[in-house]
């Protein structure tokens, strides 16, 4: 996955383990660098030192030669001192003339490890190359180079001058180490494998360490989407923060934030209501207003025309009298279906058996219009009768005012419970259907088609069915009519238990 879609968390771990882990590499790799460095300056010192030794015990064996030629190694005392300076070091050495010519070899047996055919070495009986004279004679001193391998072992081979005691040069001597003498690995191995076992120790508190870090940064960042993700216009929590000073802007902006939030949620609460009470006075008042007009339009035609002596009088006077009396009818059916809207919630609160219920709300129409199918076994759901009764009234009224003109009503009522613990009750008719276009707006209190009727049935159906949990559809077609469908959810441990569930 690439860099920079991993989270936060995770860029600041991998950062910090690649900083660490990168710093302790370096850190090791210098370490054993100066380390291996010095175990070979120390080498190479504690050999000249041994090559000192070495010469001052040749010098002696060879003192009072002015010049070294093949006949002065034929004195038993002088080669034997030079063999036990070699066979108590362990070492090989050669020993040429001023010219570079091969006069002597101590400790036969041991230096022939390092005299096979190809190893490049000088063999007894050649010659030095004029390069290594050159530089003797020229720099003086102690000379290394690496002669090549012998056995498949590198050696190194170390020349130094010897001298006669008028300080003249009067040969070369010659011993041969192996490389890893030289160098002695084996005295940085112990120092290299703690080195490295310390080096894992030290990345693995690391890792740890980065993985604490990320989760202490990221922790209030979490937090803090956290609670973003949760706020609602009436929920939200503040973050009471006092870690990290460069996080507490952003800590203090959400705080303020969520306040200006809960202000703004207060403001369009108000604002709703308000809005709601004027929405509804305008419905009330011209509710009102539509059957008061023509009660004062009958009773100032009434008085204007009126003679007690006309014979139609009584007539005229029962006449007026119907028409104030249907007029204060339609005004007690306004208040009824505002009341009946206010109260919709409440009647949430109850349970009742809908198989029972059903049958006996349809009951009220004419049968051979209305046809119900419910099941046999009970299905209870958190609404009391009356609001059932209620329910089915609205829709089946509705259903038997959308049939056209002369078309006979077929109202059909259906009763089913689901898998997810649901009661679903469709009421289809084969009514003239809604149009596509208003089909969202029938639940809206006052919406109405008809000429006469307050619309609030439908508004006080959907109202009840939400407060109790619920949820009321319609799906409409010109052909095939309107069906409503309404979901409930079912009581469980209300009423007789029900066997199938």
């Amino acid at each position: 996955m690439p860099f920079k879609y991993l989270s936060l968390s995770s860029r600041i771990f991998f950062s910090l383990a690649f900083i660490l882990m990168t710093a302790l590499i370096v850190f090791s790799s210098i370490s054993l660098y100066h380390i291996k460095t010095r175990s070979h300056t120390q080498n190479e010192a504690a050999i000249k030192k041994e090559l000192s030794a070495i010469g001052m015990s040749v010098n002696f064996a060879l003192r009072g030669a002015g010049t070294l030629s093949p006949s002065l190694f034929t004195d038993r005392s002088r080669t034997d001192a030079i063999d036990l300076a070699a066979s108590s070091s362990n070492i090989g050495i050669d020993i040429y003339d001023k010219n570079g010519t091969h006069l002597y070899k101590a400790s036969q047996d041991y230096q022939s490890l390092y005299y096979g055919n190809d190893s490049g070495i000088p063999r007894t009986g050649q010659g030095l190359p004029p390069s290594v004279i050159s530089s003797l004679d020229s720099l003086g001193g102690t000379l290394r180079i690496k002669e090549g391998s012998a056995d498949n072992m590198p050696v190194i081979g170390f020349y130094t001058a010897l001298y006669s005691p008028e300080g003249r040069m009067t040969g070369i001597m010659r011993i041969l180490y192996p490389e890893e003498t030289y160098f002695n690995a084996s005295d940085i191995t112990p120092l290299r494998e703690k080195l490295s076992l310390t080096l894992i120790a030290l990345l693995a508190v690391s890792l740890i360490a980065a993985v604490l870090i990320a989760r202490g940064i990221t922790r209030p960042i979490k937090r803090l989407g956290d609670n973003m993700s949760g706020i609602t216009a009436d929920r939200g929590q503040d973050i009471e923060y006092s870690g990290v000073p460069d996080l507490r802007p952003l800590v203090n902006a959400y705080n303020s934030m969520l306040e200006r939030i809960r202000e703004s949620s207060r403001k369009m609460a108000q604002s709703e209501r308000e809005r709601a009470w004027d929405e509804m006075a305008k419905i009330v008042a011209h509710e009102i207003k539509n059957p008061l007009t023509p009660m004062r339009l009958s009773v100032q035609s009434y008085l204007m025309t009126f003679d007690p002596k006309a014979p139609d009088a009584n007539e005229r006077a029962t006449e007026l009298c119907s028409v104030l009396i249907e007029q204060i009818d339609a005004l007690s059916q306004i208040a009824s279906s505002f009341s009946d809207f206010s109260r919709s919630e409440r009647s949430a609160h109850g349970s009742c058996d809908l198989s029972e219920i059903l049958p006996l709300a349809a009951g009220i129409y004419k049968s051979r219009y209305v046809s119900t199918e419910v099941p046999s076994r009970p299905l209870y759901v958190p609404l009391d009768k009356t609001a059932i009764v209620q329910i089915v009234s609205n829709l089946i009224k509705n259903a038997m005012e959308a049939v056209r003109s002369g078309t006979q009503p077929e109202i059909s009522i259906t009763l089913a419970d689901d898998d997810s613990g649901h009661a679903v009750l469709t009421v289809s008719d084969n009514g003239s259907g809604i149009p596509e276009e208003i089909i969202g707006q029938i639940f809206n209190p006052s919406f109405t088609t008809k000429s006469s009727g307050t619309g609030m049935g439908l508004a006080v159906t959907s109202r009840i069915i939400t407060s109790a949990g619920g949820t009321i559809s319609c799906r409409s077609d010109k052909e095939h009519g309107t069906t409503f469908t309404i979901i409930l959810p079912l009581l469980r441990g209300t009423g007789p238990v029900n066997a199938e569930k």
